[in-house]
């Protein structure tokens, strides 16, 4: 049993943004939510589905695509 917190993404909803990764890579590097960086939440995310076995190529890109954008 895993404890998480998640986010569902509705593609119709008003507010969701069609950006392609590099678009997002430029948002998550510099946006900062009510649980913290965008940044950290990405990187921590990326690294646990790695961890458990769950490859996700574009969450990969965009996971070092932000860390070269904020060294």
């Amino acid at each position: 049993m895993i404890e998480a917190v998640t986010y569902v993404i509705d593609p119709d909803h008003a507010q969701y943004c069609h950006l392609d990764l590099e678009e997002q890579a430029q948002v998550i590097a510099h946006a900062v939510g009510d649980r913290g960086p965008n940044t950290e939440y990405l990187h921590y995310t990326a690294a646990h589905l790695v961890e458990l076995g769950i490859e996700d190529a574009d969450l990969n890109w965009l996971s070092k695509r932000v860390a070269g954008l904020c060294s």
